[in-house]
């Protein structure tokens, strides 16, 4: 049985307004503060949407795109239409059905025969055969660095990875995958240059070359993770396109179309790789987050603070993007807000917008990444499912 959970939250609303009630936040995100009338038509099928050395900067070359903060407005050409208005059975019922409990697993539940929409993944987790070393499948090669001198984060010194399947060679252009908290995914039990090594063998995704970044620590040895993942605003992505990609990566050849270019996180890191992807939609069209922090942690210049998205996803113009996104039932409560909450509001959101998407639900805990590392090479494949030509 396909199960999802819409727990103690309400949600109401997809373009005729939106209000959004977390039992875990201060003050939810707004809208026109209007309920949705139920719709009368019968739930119709879910859609989807059409639409370098380190310590120095430098430019990408050749086809290889290095981004940077001219690109376009949300009211430029990152839009792929208007608001379609509420067209899933999934953003149907999660819409004008407000939730009973945390038990209502069985609420709401839609699954696509292509794996968009919304799945439950009931325990145990344990890893998959993704995330071990296959005969005859060429391994890649994984180097590190340090990264400094950023303009937009003066006095911030990073870590890094990058790796570079056996595959390439430089005749054509490479997908890019970019991750945060890097040291949990490339050294960490994600194993994901193993995972990237049988993906590409395969062809379950295209020749890839990753970043991993470590967040930023000053002079002091502080970490400067929420700064750089929290705040929801350009500057991490900005960071990452003018300053830190050419500076990794700027020798390689990278695809400079967004379908190739991938941002993922895990926790604050996931917000931020969705933040990325709002921002620069030109430059990151694949988000892959879990445990995603779309909760009141830190506010930008506006004093908006990162549960502002689902109401802004609704309200906008549809962006060219492929959303990945996971969470759980035991998932955080406190009081910055409650993470289980907003996965199912962002989800709500996406669906209802048409995004292609997947969400995946569970019961691990947020500090516990056995669910994550468990889905990890199947949300990796659906992500990249279009870029490999499947």
């Amino acid at each position: 049985m396909i199960r999802v959970l819409v727990s103690s939250v309400l949600l109401t609303g997809c373009y005729g307004g939106s209000s959004v009630e977390s039992s875990g936040t201060d003050e939810g995100s707004t809208g026109a503060g209007t309920t949705a009338t139920p719709s009368t038509s019968g739930p119709a099928e879910a859609t989807t949407s059409s639409g370098g050395e380190p310590g120095t900067t430098g430019s990408t070359t050749g086809s290889s795109s290095s981004g940077g903060s001219t690109g376009p407005s949300e009211s430029e050409s990152s839009s792929t239409g208007g608001p379609p208005g509420p067209t899933s059975a999934f953003c149907e019922c999660s819409t004008n059905n407000p939730a009973a409990d945390a038990g209502s697993f069985e609420m709401c539940a839609t699954m696509l025969p292509d794996g968009t929409g919304t799945l439950y993944e009931p325990p145990p987790y344990s890893r998959t055969s993704d995330a071990d070393t296959q005969p005859g499948v060429p391994t890649g090669t994984v180097t590190s660095g340090t990264f400094s001198g950023s303009a937009i984060y003066p006095g911030i010194t990073w870590d890094y990875w990058v790796y570079v399947p056996a595959q390439y060679d430089g005749s054509e252009p490479a997908a890019l995958f970019l991750l945060t908290d890097g040291g949990v995914y490339q050294g960490g039990s994600y194993a994901t240059p193993t995972v990237l090594d049988n993906l590409i063998a395969e062809g379950a995704m295209p020749t890839t070359i990753a970043v991993f970044v470590d967040p930023g620590e000053n002079d002091q040895g502080q970490s400067q993770r929420s700064l750089e993942y929290d705040t929801p605003d350009a500057n991490f992505v900005n960071f990452a396109l003018d300053e830190l990609l050419p500076a990794t990566v700027g020798a390689y050849e990278i695809s400079d179309d967004p379908a190739m270019r991938a941002i993922g996180g895990r926790s604050s890191g996931g917000s931020a790789a969705f933040i990325a992807g709002w921002e620069r939609p030109d430059a990151f069209g694949l988000i892959y987050t879990t445990l995603g922090s779309f909760v009141r942690h830190r506010a930008n210049a506006d004093g908006e603070y990162a549960d502002k998205y689902p109401a802004a996803i609704e309200a906008s113009d549809r962006k060219p993007l492929r959303v990945s996104l996971l969470s759980g039932i035991n998932d955080l409560d406190n009081k910055y807000g409650n993470w289980r909450d907003v996965h199912m509001e962002m989800t709500t959101a996406l669906d209802c917008a048409g995004y292609e998407y997947r969400s995946s639900f569970g019961e691990s805990i947020h500090g516990d990444n056995s669910h994550p590392n468990h889905a990890f090479g199947a949300d990796v494949r659906w992500l990249f499912a279009e870029a490999a030509g499947l």
